[in-house]
């Protein structure tokens, strides 16, 4: 089954902190009343929605600082603040990917892989893994 935006009961809230990039997408996206796009950083704004979430969702995080025309937050990544929302949040059942594994090593914001493995093994309900450049957070069956 393939999903687009124009599939109406499919929600998505995007969230960018670059001001050009944002630009580009509010006006790429305003026909689609499903889609809401948020201004900032990602490890500030998502608690004010994954808390109030009842419904299982797909997180794609991939809000770090790469260089180039990115923009650049406080730190380079907010995937511990994001991670941490998420894996306390009511709903217990999320599907989280994170792109860019490899920078995980420990430097600039990121975690080191043996801590992102403690963080998600307090959650009982989740497993993770690493293939192809991306990290898997699952709920465990």
């Amino acid at each position: 089954m393939t999903y687009t935006a124009h599939d109406k009961n499919i929600h998505c809230t995007s969230i960018e902190l670059a001001d050009n990039y944002y630009q580009r997408v509010i006006r790429r996206f305003e026909p689609y009343t499903n889609i809401d796009l948020l201004h900032g950083d990602s490890g500030d704004l998502m608690p004010t929605f994954v808390n109030q979430m009842t419904e299982s969702a797909l997180f794609w995080l991939d809000g770090h600082y790469s260089g180039g025309s990115n923009a650049q937050g406080d730190i380079d990544t907010p995937v511990s603040a994001e991670l941490s929302v998420i894996l306390t949040s009511p709903c217990k059942t999320h599907v989280i990917l994170i792109d860019d594994a490899r920078r995980f090593d420990g430097s600039n914001g990121y975690p080191h892989p043996d801590n992102l493995h403690k963080t998600v093994q307090v959650q009982t309900n989740y497993c993770i893994e690493a293939s192809t450049d991306i990290i898997r957070i699952t709920p465990k069956n």
